[in-house]
């Protein structure tokens, strides 16, 4: 599963800083245009999350694991030749959003995967070994596409073609049906509760994606856009500095993770939206291009104080044949809060903030605000936690 994220963080993370600055700078689209159209394809997954979500916990992860890759294959080759072209807008976005809405269903898929072939103590570390892999790809993929860009971008779309290829064969020969047996006949508590009627399940969401609506600007095209237009920083510096995200998620994931197991998931997680909140104020108050890859370096420390907490958290509460359910769900949720987060970011680069200052320090308190609310959560997170585990011990 780890090799499989290494394939896909190489391939399909670039893509999407490229459309955006193809978007911008040779299709002429707005920022608000382009916040729209990450809007639209965060809005079409909700739905289908759901539903996959459920569909995985009937029939299996199997057959959904082995049809998204090829579907995916077929869908960046049709990119690749659209943007090469220069062929209609209307196409290109269509063959953009439909990748984004599979890759959003293969994130439920995996994480089922994962928490089904793991015990509760071991996940931390198994999660942490796909976002290492995944962002050991991402940094690849950087260098790629930022070599690639100097030339033609659009070629840089044939390798996340190639690569889900790739993942495909890598399902096929070694991930089998992991889906729970014999859990049909639970009649506790939690397997009678409708998914939208679990209380700490929707709270835990909620919280986690408002604070992402926030903290995730950096993986929008909000800060691309604001790099390029108010700070003129090239394409190529802009690849660099997502690669020192890269690189210090490879070398020190697993050294934090050490921390958030002696201080808790939800400290570790609050501590890291603070790291957040300090950088958004960076980001808004200087161009020296040194200054912003040191930001980006507490940038990334507070992602990875915060990133595996989601995936761990969900997979600890979740009922054990209900897991594509919760994680489809929570997917779900995150699609309608964080379907704004790129159309806001854009949105206030268009029309509220001169200078962007003004934007970064609204980022910054919200984070903030968040890591409060977070630790708010930590008690009744514990005390689900323990009712799993023994109903899993019976």
């Amino acid at each position: 599963m780890a090799y499989a994220d290494f394939i896909r963080g190489m391939g399909r993370y670039p893509t999407w800083i490229i459309i955006v600055i193809y978007l911008s700078q040779v299709r002429n689209l707005s920022y608000i245009e382009v916040g729209l159209i990450f809007l639209i394809s965060s809005a079409i997954s909700f739905p289908i999350n759901i539903i996959g979500g459920t569909f995985i916990d009937k029939v299996g992860r199997r057959g959904a694991s082995l049809m998204v890759p090829l579907l995916v294959t077929i869908l960046y080759f049709a990119l690749f030749i659209s943007i090469f072209l220069n062929q209609s807008i209307i196409l290109i976005l269509i063959e953009f959003i439909s990748t984004g809405v599979l890759s959003s269903i293969q994130w439920v898929v995996i994480n089922a995967i994962v928490t089904d072939n793991t015990e509760p103590f071991e996940r931390l570390d198994a999660f942490s070994a796909l976002r290492i892999l995944g962002n050991l790809g991402i940094g690849a993929g950087l260098v790629m596409a930022g070599l690639i860009s100097a030339f033609q971008s659009s070629y840089f779309f044939i390798v996340p073609a190639f690569g889900s290829l790739i993942e495909f064969m890598i399902f096929v020969k070694y991930v089998p049906e992991s889906k729970p047996i014999g859990t049909e006949k639970h009649t506790d508590t939690h397997h009678k509760l409708k998914v939208y009627g679990d209380k700490l399940l929707i709270t835990i969401t909620v919280v986690m994606a408002i604070s992402m609506l926030f903290a995730n600007q950096w993986e929008t095209p909000t800060l691309p856009l604001y790099l390029t237009r108010f700070l003129g920083i090239q394409t190529t510096f802009i690849t660099v500095l997502y690669a020192i995200n890269t690189a210090v998620v490879v070398l020190f994931q697993y050294r934090l993770n050490v921390i958030a197991e002696r201080i808790g998931y939800v400290r570790s997680f609050s501590i890291g939206l603070l790291f957040y909140s300090l950088s958004f104020i960076i980001f808004g108050l200087t161009a020296n291009l040194v200054i912003l890859a040191f930001n980006v370096v507490i940038l990334t420390v507070g992602e990875s104080m915060t990133n595996p907490f989601f995936s761990v958290t969900i997979s600890r509460i979740a009922p054990k044949d209900r897991r594509g359910e919760y994680f489809g769900f929570t997917t779900s949720i995150f699609g309608i809060i964080g379907t704004f987060s790129p159309f806001m970011g854009t949105l206030f680069l268009t029309f509220f903030f001169n200078p962007p200052i003004e934007m970064w320090l609204l980022f910054s308190l919200a984070t903030f605000i968040m890591a409060i609310l977070a630790l708010l959560t930590r008690e009744r997170i514990l005390s689900r936690e323990r009712e799993i585990a023994e109903e899993t011990s019976e």
